[in-house]
């Protein structure tokens, strides 16, 4: 999608605002009007006829729901044409460099030790693919996204599979676009949904019935208060039956309050929520998938023979009761008249014996779709993409034709292709030309083929391996490892790893850079040699030419390729583009005479 495709959308969007917004203010005057027309009415009619009074009351009081019927329907669509606004301009945003400013969920959390690919390759945390790629908002997206960046999958029929999928969502552009936006909303509910705790009250298996006692004054004290005060108004009976019933009623709810509470206060956070969920399950349901994995995720939406729609609207309409008690002076009424707080607990343990077994699934089955659309982030915002193939070849290696970093803009990125086959890469060049981006950009690439997303090339193919780098690496003062023994212990692990024979890709930059140059090509020839096995793809990218000679060696399946640079005037120029063979120059002095370190020639 181009930049003025989004720039159409927004504007189209913003009008929708402006004309929800209208309604939504004349609704709210009406709602106004009403009530203070009603109550007027009231309150002169109670001289001439009470019951007229309470009759007239009874008739503006169902206006009054219907407006806010009406109300409530304006409000949910001005809340999502504004989140899909939002995510109109997210998506725009990373046409640009715009998203490296945003304060937006990056993923930084799942950044551990154990995962040091995370940090080599930008895949979590500030700047990373996570922050770039990522439109899931709940628990269970976010997490899918990170196994899904993190572990990938094995199968390369699962990986098409899931490949299928993701294709699919990218081409119903609406729904993605409305899916993304009522997830926007999941996040941007008022209150901090506690949906985990609400899970763990649905796990627990229900308890049996209410006792039959309590069960005869839930339902049969209501009827009576409210036919008391009916008399009452009609002057049949004294108002006081109906008064006393009414605290007798109140009575029950301070009794009972500590016990009810317990039982609906992990509902309270979720009412704002449910709404967005139970729309976005609703979709799920209702679209015609032609893929097999999103029918066999609408399937477990129907596990059981319990719509998952239905359950979730049923609970939507019970965390509205429940809400009540934020008004007090209606929550004090339908108290007082309807043993309220008994029904709202009866009728979520009602909705636990026949939904509560269910509800996980239909989260992760959320979370599922969040994963998917945003693995098809990238097809809709840059326009050189496509889905790899994975192969079922026992060697390891791949084939890449104009392959590109993710990260860097379309106007800034350059294209590579490239091929390896079970073979040892070594990779020269002068500063800044371009290397270690190259590593990146074949790590990161990778990562999403195996997880079933598009990548940014003309076109990829490869074998699954396990992916090993050594890049970023940091000393740590507190343990007494250096530099140098960091990164020691990081092609130990490769090496280790090797001997189980099975396919990996391993990307080491500027390998053993934090020793002296003789100890340096030593160590980095016996890694070399070490992991030049038939089952490894390694490149190793070194400012040491003496490494290029691996070529010739017979033990190690080596080849050379290079970046370089050419110049303008004093002026250093990249092209960016990798060659075969071994690099020729450098260029450390001219970059110490530009940054003023080293004086000119001719001065």
């Amino acid at each position: 999608m181009d930049q003025k495709r989004f720039e159409r959308d927004i504007t189209a969007c913003q009008c929708e605002i402006h004309r929800w917004e209208q309604r939504y203010n004349r609704i709210s005057a009406i709602r106004l009007l009403l009530f203070i027309v009603s109550l007027g009415a009231c309150i002169l009619l109670w001289r001439i006829e009470p019951l007229l009074s309470v009759l007239c009351a009874g008739v503006g009081l169902l206006l009054f729901i219907c407006l806010m019927k009406w109300h409530g329907d304006s409000m949910e669509q001005l809340a999502q044409q504004k989140s899909r606004k939002a995510v109109l301009q997210w998506h725009q945003s990373r046409m640009g460099e715009e998203w490296r400013q945003e304060q937006t969920d990056s993923g930084a959390e799942f950044l551990s030790s154990d995962f040091p690919q995370a940090v080599d390759l930008d895949l979590f945390g500030p700047k990373s693919l996570y922050h770039y790629i990522s439109t899931a908002n709940t628990p269970w997206g976010r997490e899918k996204l990170e196994e899904a960046l993190r572990v990938g999958m094995t199968s390369p029929t699962e990986i098409a599979k899931r490949q299928a999928a993701v294709s699919e969502l990218v081409q119903k552009h609406e729904l993605a676009m409305e899916l993304e936006a009522l997830s926007r909303r999941v996040a941007e509910t008022k209150k901090n949904p506690d949906m985990e705790g609400f899970l763990q009250y649905a796990r627990r298996q229900p308890k049996g019935q209410w006792p039959v006692a309590l069960r005869i004054f839930t339902w049969g004290l209501p009827p009576i208060t409210i036919a008391l005060f009916l008399l009452g108004l009609c002057h049949i009976l004294p108002l006081a039956a109906g008064s006393l019933c009414f605290v007798v009623q109140l009575g029950f709810l301070f009794v009972g309050y500590r016990k009810t509470n317990r039982i609906l206060t992990p509902l309270f956070s979720l009412q704002d929520s449910l709404t967005p969920y139970e729309t976005i399950l609703r979709r799920l349901e209702q679209e015609s998938f032609d893929s097999e994995s999103l029918r066999e995720l609408q399937g477990r939406l129907h596990g059981g023979g319990a719509s998952a729609t239905a359950g979730i609207q049923k609970l939507a309409g019970i965390a509205q009761g429940v809400y009540l008690r934020y008004n007090p002076v209606v929550y004090t009424l339908a108290c007082g008249l309807l043993m309220w707080n008994y029904h709202m607990v009866e009728a979520l343990e009602r909705w636990r014996r026949c939904y509560g077994a269910r509800l996980e699934g239909w989260l992760e089955a959320v979370g599922d779709a969040e994963m998917l659309l945003s693995l098809g982030t990238l097809c809709r915002i840059k326009d050189q993409t496509c889905f790899p193939t994975i192969t079922q070849d026992q060697e390891p290696g791949f084939e890449a034709v104009d392959l590109a970093h993710p990260l860097i803009t379309q106007d800034k990125v350059v294209a590579n292709s490239f091929s390896l086959r079970a073979q040892t890469c070594i990779l020269t060049g002068s500063n800044m030309s371009g290397k270690t981006t190259f590593l990146r950009c074949i790590g990161v690439n990778l990562t999403l083929a195996y997880a079933g997303g598009p990548v940014c090339a003309t076109a990829l193919s490869a074998s699954r391996m396990k992916i090993f780098t050594s890049m970023r690496i940091q000393d740590d003062v507190s343990q007494g490892i250096s530099t140098f023994y960091a990164e020691i212990l990081r092609i130990k692990t490769m090496v280790e790893y090797s001997r189980e024979r099975l396919p990996m890709l391993a990307l080491v930059d500027e390998i053993f850079k934090g020793t002296n140059s003789a100890d340096r090509v030593i160590g980095a020839t016996e890694a070399a040699k070490k992991l030049s096995r038939p089952w490894i793809c390694c490149l190793i990218s070194t400012h040491d030419f003496e490494l290029c000679d691996l070529e010739n060696d017979p033990e190690i399946r080596a080849v050379n390729h290079h970046f370089t640079e050419y110049y303008e005037g004093d002026t250093i120029r990249f092209d960016y583009r990798i060659q075969e063979g071994r690099c020729r120059t450098t260029n450390a002095k001219q970059l110490l005479r530009m940054a003023g370190i080293l004086e000119t020639e001719d001065s």
